[in-house]
């Protein structure tokens, strides 16, 4: 299974798969997470930005069956089953059930929230 974007979405997607008889891939363009709700904290002096970032690859040390690719994907080309990133060759997806995208992170309510980088 290739998951891609390790932020919310993906993060919990890889590690709710933990147990299951599949191996994961989560490609992401960044080699942290980062806790974006408690950013304006890190503005304000209040929090340390080691505080609300960690390594994706940390935080997934204990998960046998994940691992972390740094790359950016490009496209995905659902008729040859391939995910295709910049820095590697095309990636194989073998079989797949669904498909799904999100580009948005949940916890912005307001439409005129969504246009500010940090709380997407």
């Amino acid at each position: 299974m290739v998951v891609i974007g390790g932020g919310f979405g993906g993060l919990a997607v890889t590690q709710a798969l933990k147990r299951a008889d599949v191996h994961v891939t989560l490609v992401d363009r960044s080699n942290h997470f980062l806790f974006t709700p408690l950013l304006y904290q890190v503005a304000m002096a209040g929090l340390a930005p080691a505080e609300i970032a960690s390594p994706t690859r940390s935080l997934l040390r204990h998960q046998a069956n994940a691992r972390v690719l740094l790359a950016e994907v490009t496209a995905v080309d659902l008729a040859a089953r391939e995910v295709h990133t910049r820095e590697t060759p095309p990636l194989a997806v073998y079989w797949y059930d669904e498909v799904a995208a999100w580009t948005r992170a949940g916890c912005v309510s307001r439409p005129a929230l969504e246009l500010v980088p940090t709380l997407r």
